[in-house]
């Protein structure tokens, strides 16, 4: 059996108790201080986080909008018609 299929075959559990026996603290250091900084950075920044994934999801979840009306061909006036007598004259 070569080296290869005894890392193949071999149980997880057994697999960390060796890695654990083998490294240092020299080792092991460097990727709890990179997992603490990791926790860090979610627990100062977690709130913003949360909020931008609501947001997010608020944004791809909500329904299309309807469609507006096609806006009418008919053109109103705001003006008066010229044959009404208006009630306040113009003074020259």
């Amino acid at each position: 059996m070569t080296n290869i299929d005894m890392f193949i075959s071999c149980d997880p559990l057994q697999f960390v108790a060796v890695f654990l026996l083998y490294a240092g603290p020299d080792q092991i250091l460097p990727l709890v201080s990179i997992l603490g900084t990791i926790i860090g950075v979610l627990l100062i920044w977690w709130r913003r986080f949360v909020m931008l994934i609501r947001k997010v999801w608020r944004i791809l979840s909500r329904k299309p909008q309807e469609v507006a009306a096609e806006p009418s061909t008919r053109i109103e006036s705001i003006e008066a018609p010229a044959n009404i007598d208006s009630p306040v004259k113009e003074q020259i």
